[in-house]
């Protein structure tokens, strides 16, 4: 699985290209199946039966040129947690840095030029009010982010508070500097169901002493009690697909790929107004 992230983030280029059209195809790899619509339009969804053995989206990587505002995106506005292996190059300011989202990371290596993802990254969250109001405690001087918006109204949320018309807001769309894209959802019921019992590590952000008062805990030893806390919790529960824009016409040869390389389990939506797009 880790090759076929490298495949999608450093071959985006020729595997699935930018579209030139309005119209495109879209390819949304969710766990663990892959769903590609004919269509601008990703919202639409049928029933599909899943017999993919892929278990976990396990990383995205994304090249950054410094760790300029992604330490701050990632680490308080996204609510992510610093892996405690890359956490010594923050303070050298320079080299890899891992985020941690439940079970999956975003890997943030050193590039030149920033590595833009052709679509946009999906996230889970138990509740998106707390990153509501992190997005709103920035001012246009300082925030680590481009822009963020409240989409659409979700009517299964009764808690309105700091909500666009008295309602909530069905996701939060947030486009990062380089211009990457997230979607950030509150968890459905169901998505307990899909949760792992395993989690990526996290910071110890409470230092533990011994009798002799001396701080037990590596961590905060060894990267300091303050990037401990700032950096240690993990708020956002998991990348829960990636979605990326291809050219209309290309869905169903790109499904192939995938359910015979990396036995996904497609679908396949037709959008009835292009006539262009395969069925």
């Amino acid at each position: 699985l880790w090759c076929l992230w490298r495949i999608m983030t450093c071959c985006e280029s020729f595997v699935i290209p930018r579209a030139s059209s309005v119209q495109q195809a879209v390819a949304i790899m969710r766990r663990p199946s892959l769903l590609l619509m004919a269509s601008s339009d990703s919202s639409g969804t049928s029933s599909v039966v899943d017999t993919s053995t892929i278990s976990l989206l396990e990383h995205v990587n994304l090249n950054v040129p410094c760790h300029e505002h992604v330490l701050e995106l990632y680490g308080f506005i996204l609510g992510m947690a610093l892996d405690p292996r890359r956490a010594e190059n923050v303070s050298k300011g320079e080299g890899t840095l891992w985020f941690n989202c439940g079970a999956s990371q975003f890997h943030l290596p050193h590039g030149e030029t920033a590595q833009v993802w052709n679509g946009h990254l999906g996230l889970s969250f138990p509740s998106l009010q707390p990153l509501q109001h992190r997005l709103e405690s920035y001012n246009n001087d300082n925030k680590p982010f481009a822009e963020y918006s409240l989409m659409g109204i979700n009517d299964n949320n009764n808690d309105d508070d700091d909500d666009v018309d008295g309602a909530a807001a069905a996701y939060i769309r947030i486009v990062d500097h380089y211009g990457n894209v997230f979607h950030c959802r509150q968890e459905e019921e169901d998505d307990a169901l899909h949760r792992y019992d395993f989690q990526q590590p996290t910071l110890m952000t409470t230092p533990q002493t011994t009798t002799n008062n001396n701080i037990n805990n590596k961590d905060v030893e060894e990267f300091g009690l303050e990037l401990c806390q700032k950096y240690g919790n993990m708020e956002c529960s998991g990348l829960k697909y990636v979605e990326y824009n291809v050219p209309a016409g290309t869905a169903a040869k790109i499904a192939t790929f995938y359910e015979s390389v990396f036995d996904a389990t497609t679908q396949i939506i037709t959008n009835d107004n292009d006539n262009d797009v395969d069925d």
